[in-house]
């Protein structure tokens, strides 16, 4: 029985052994490699140049008519982004910041993951704003193991401009997307925005612009966009902007929302709107309604040129007049008059006295050319230095069609949303046809403003402004981005009544420094 019992321990641990054999020397136990990062990473930027290629064609139906704008720009830029392979290694995180040219480097907080990637290489094709984009590249052997150390490189991208501010374009329209596609401007047009007037109501077209570059030379089409047109008493809300306040990431829009009539639209909450960033949806936080009762600083435009008869300028003249001896004590007014040049009164006063004196002073340059840009230009100087609570907006009376300006048309509107100044524009005079000038629709629906014919009375004009701006909703969204430029959009809802604007916003023109909260 001992016999047997001894045996049976000697092979027992011969087994053990062979087993501990078996396993060293057929299948060795795995090991964690040192756990080092990829030693060397390269970034390449790819792209990013000027295009002479239209870009962000929009189009927007109204009533019997389409408004389109686009924009030049740049291409669309990548960062490709390769690495040293690790041996045995599972996959590898990427960790990214962002800074301004002139910023200084980036913290270790400021990196925020940004995705994994199985192999050793990525594209980062979220490349929007001019910067330096930093990268640090961590490696995974498993869900435990990660290597302490990275790898990390950084990447610059500076956008491309071109001197050439006078390009023309062409409009090109067809019945379906796939279809034929008809040149409809018999004039190249300079400007960024095209309307196509007098098109039957539920009537869809679509759109593409191309470049002109010079005697038979095009740049390449810009991208396809439709909208469908409706009739006169097609249900439509208007919504102007006029302030801009940034917490965080918390941005606050005061904005107005209004019937076609100009009577102003209340009760309106959280679910009546819509907000996206960049076409990308982001949340609307709060919607509060609250009356805003402040003092008004309005600077006012004064169109002297050629094409206003004597009997224009007087009828204009009356009716600021009129809409002055309607303000309240505190509203404060300046006057702005131009023909070919442009002229500063007195400044801004809330005396009504000294406001109709500017207004009714004989100007001398009168029966010149329109530098109507250039005015509007003039009053956002003025009015921006006016008291940060009060109500500021521009107003210009003009019959349209400047042609002596060396403002643009989109040097105003873009100088006009970095102050978040709401331009107002009265289509006036006896050249003045009965059809809201394009240029007038566009600054006005760019800017947060609303443009009126000039057939309204004195009073009912500045009681409209004032009620407009007085009802005010503070909409507060949550935005992803606080630096550059970005587009906001609100689409809003009010019963069957819809609309929508997009807002350019200017975070570090706006917000920048110690302007920030």
């Amino acid at each position: 029985m001992l016999k047997c019992m001894k045996l049976s321990l000697i092979l027992f641990s011969l087994f053990i052994l062979l087993a501990v054999q078996c396993v060293k020397g057929d299948n060795p136990i795995p090991e964690i490699p040192e756990m080092k990062a990829s030693k060397k990473v390269t970034a390449e930027l790819i792209g990013g140049n000027f295009s002479t290629t239209p870009q962000n064609l929009l189009a927007s139906g109204g009533k019997n008519v389409i408004n389109l704008s686009w924009e030049l720009g740049n291409e669309p830029c990548i960062i490709n982004l390769s690495w040293d392979k690790v041996d045995d290694a599972n996959k590898y995180s990427i960790y990214r910041a962002f800074s301004d040219i002139d910023s200084d480097k980036p913290k270790d907080k400021d990196y925020q993951f940004h995705v994994f990637s199985k192999n050793n290489k990525y594209t980062d094709e979220l490349i929007n704003d001019e910067g330096i984009y930093y990268y640090r590249i961590y490696t995974h052997w498993d869900a435990e193991h990660v290597s302490e150390d990275y790898a990390e490189v950084n990447a610059t991208f500076i956008k491309e401009t071109d001197s050439n501010t006078s390009y023309k374009y062409n409009v090109y329209r067809s019945r379906t997307k796939d279809g034929r596609y008809f040149l409809i401007n018999s004039t190249s047009t300079r400007s960024t925005y095209f309307t196509d007037k007098n098109i039957p109501a539920d009537s869809t077209y679509y759109y593409k612009i191309q470049t002109v570059l010079g005697r038979d030379s095009y740049s390449e089409f810009s991208n396809i966009a439709s909208a469908t047109t409706f009739e006169a008493h097609h249900n439509e809300a208007n919504v102007t902007f006029n302030k801009l306040v940034l917490n965080g990431h918390m941005l606050t829009l005061q904005v107005n929302v209004y019937d076609e009539n100009g009577d102003v639209i209340t009760g309106l909450g959280v679910e009546n709107f819509q907000a996206l960033e960049d076409n990308n949806p982001i949340n609307v936080i709060s919607v509060t309604n609250i009356s805003n009762t402040q003092p008004i600083s309005a600077s006012c435009t004064m169109d002297y040129s050629g094409s206003m008869a004597d009997s224009d300028i007087m009828q204009m003249q009356l009716l600021i007049n009129g809409m002055v001896q309607s303000k309240m004590n505190d509203d404060e007014f300046n006057i702005v008059k131009f023909s070919s040049n442009v002229d500063p009164q007195s400044g801004f006063s809330n005396d009504i006295n000294a406001i109709s004196q500017d207004i009714f002073n004989t100007y001398s340059d009168a029966g010149g050319s329109t530098a109507l840009y250039d005015a509007i230009k003039s009053s956002l100087d003025s009015v921006k230095t006016r008291q940060d609570t009060n109500r500021k907006l521009v107003i210009a009376f003009t019959d349209g069609g400047d042609n002596n300006s060396t403002s643009s048309i989109d040097d105003i509107v873009t100088y006009a949303q970095q102050l978040a100044i709401p331009v107002y524009t009265v289509a006036y005079g006896s050249a003045y046809s009965g059809s809201i000038p394009t240029d007038l629709k566009y600054i006005a629906d760019n800017t947060g403003g609303t443009v009126v014919q000039g057939d309204i009375d004195s009073t009912g004009l500045y009681e409209l402004i004032a009620t407009q701006l007085e009802n005010t909703y503070l909409v507060t969204v949550e935005v992803l981005n606080i630096t550059g430029i970005h587009k906001i959009t609100l689409n809003i809802t009010a019963g069957s009544l819809t609309d929508s604007i997009t807002i350019p916003v200017y975070y570090d023109a706006v917000f920048g420094g110690d302007d920030r909260i």
